[in-house]
């Protein structure tokens, strides 16, 4: 994503995760769908963002996999209060404007877990 606080392989993360499997979420679904997305799911990876208040939602054996800028470390989102108990926080390298790059074998290896 171009600007700041983006994902910059999103394109090859994208790919990956949806050849597992996954389904992107935008932030723009209804909110009905954002909750039953996130009330079923067995794993969430996203980067740092928002969206990842509705962790909230998700049941206690589902996995959280955030990756989060270095230069603007935040774990707001594993501390809020929810059901889930493996929560895997990852600081990695970002740019000045927060943009970061998703090691797809780091990504792998957390998905086999």
């Amino acid at each position: 994503v171009a600007g700041a606080r983006g994902v910059v392989n999103d394109n090859d993360v994208s790919c990956f995760l949806e050849q597992q499997g996954f389904i992107k979420v935008y932030g723009s679904e209804p909110l009905s769908e954002i909750y039953d997305l996130f009330s079923n799911a067995s794993v969430v990876v996203a980067p740092h963002g928002s969206l990842l208040v509705n962790t909230i939602f998700c049941p206690s054996d589902c996995r959280v996999i955030e990756f989060c800028p270095d230069n603007r470390p935040d774990f707001s989102f594993k501390n809020k209060y929810k059901k889930i108990t493996d929560y895997r926080h990852f600081l990695v390298k970002a740019d000045r404007d927060f943009n970061l790059e998703i090691d797809l074998n780091v990504l792998e290896k957390e998905l086999r877990v």
